[in-house]
Parts: structure tokens; C-alpha cells; sequence
């Protein structure tokens, strides 16, 4: 029985009844759009916004590549990263040698007393310059599920804000509705009344 009072409270705007108002069958109309647009938009705009987080990694990937770098000065504690975000690895000078046989020199961080001559490895672009690395497979899946999630979840959102405001903006036409009717048909009442 529960279940069949539930179902009636939510169909109400569609069954008849006198006392219903083209507003009411409206405000059914704008509920079901607006949940609909909500579940297949949210849908729809968080799988795009994943999937332009996966093509960006991805291009991120192919544009750069790893090789190995001697580092040029022994890397010591005395010389920490001012980053302040807890990263114990200290910063070098290393050196590397390109396709074409080119020595580039640069510098990158290393674990803390690193000996010179040890060989690290090193991302580069596909202009030859340092890079950071390209995000992982699980950072990669993390990020679009994040973004994709978040997307979806925030035009659901304002589609479902939409809604409300729409239903917000209803009722005060109803109210302005029954105010006018009320000045017709509430001096008769008193009337009757005294």
C-alpha cells in the first residue's frame, strides 16, 4: 500500500483532478525534463569531459620520452628544494646526450647525496628539454574518473537547480493567481460571513 501512496504523490501532476491548473501540469512537465536532461546530460558531459582528459594524456604520453642523464655535481643535503611540500629530493646539474649526439645540460631533482657520474633517468619534449613525466595508467584513469564524475555531478546539478528555480517561479505566479481570485471572490465571502 506504502508503495502505491508513493507512486500516487509522485504521478500527481498527470492524474485528474479538477482542481489542477495548466501551471501544475506544467511544473510535471519541467520535473520530468529536467530529470531526464540531468541523467543523460550529466551522462553525456561527464564521459566527453573524460574523455578529453585521456586524449590530453595520451598526446602528453607520445609527446614525451625517457632517457638517462649522468648527473654533473654530487648532489648533497646542504642544497634542499625550497618547494616546502615535504620533497627530500634535492636539485643537480645533470647532463644528457640527444639523437643527433648533442650535449644538453640542465638541471633536475635526485635523491639526496647522489654521486656524480650516477645515471638517472630524465623526460624529455619533443623539442629536447626537460619535462616532467607523463601521468601514469592509474593516475590517467583517476584523473578522467575524477573529472568525468565531477562534470557529470555539476550538470546534473545546475540543470537540477534549473528546475527549481523554474518551480520557484511557478508558484509565485500562482500565488500572484490566487491573489487576484481571492480580490473577486473575498468581499463576497465576507459578506456572507457577517
Amino acid at each position: 500500500m506504502a508503495a502505491t501512496v508513493r507512486t500516487g504523490r509522485w504521478l500527481w501532476h498527470w492524474r485528474h483532478n479538477d482542481l489542477r491548473r495548466p501551471s501544475d501540469r506544467a511544473e510535471g512537465w519541467i520535473l520530468l525534463a529536467a530529470l531526464a536532461l540531468a541523467v543523460t546530460g550529466g551522462a553525456a558531459s561527464g564521459a566527453l569531459a573524460a574523455g578529453v582528459v585521456v586524449d590530453s594524456a595520451e598526446q602528453q604520453q607520445s609527446a614525451r620520452r625517457e632517457v638517462t642523464a649522468t648527473v654533473t655535481e654530487a648532489a648533497s643535503r646542504a642544497s634542499p628544494d625550497d618547494t616546502g611540500f615535504g620533497d627530500d629530493r634535492v636539485r643537480t646539474a645533470i647532463r644528457w646526450r640527444d639523437d643527433g649526439g648533442r650535449v644538453h645540460h640542465s638541471d633536475t631533482k635526485v635523491p639526496p647525496n647522489t654521486e656524480k657520474g650516477t645515471e638517472v633517468p630524465l623526460w624529455i619534449d619533443r623539442d629536447g628539454r626537460p619535462a616532467t613525466a607523463p601521468p601514469s595508467t592509474g593516475e590517467l584513469l583517476g584523473g578522467a574518473a575524477a573529472t568525468g564524475g565531477l562534470t557529470a555531478l555539476g550538470v546534473a546539478g545546475g540543470v537540477m537547480l534549473t528546475e527549481r528555480g523554474a518551480r520557484y517561479a511557478l508558484d509565485r505566479r500562482r500565488i500572484r493567481q490566487w491573489e487576484r481570485e481571492w480580490e473577486v471572490v473575498g468581499p463576497y465571502w465576507r459578506r456572507k460571513a457577517l
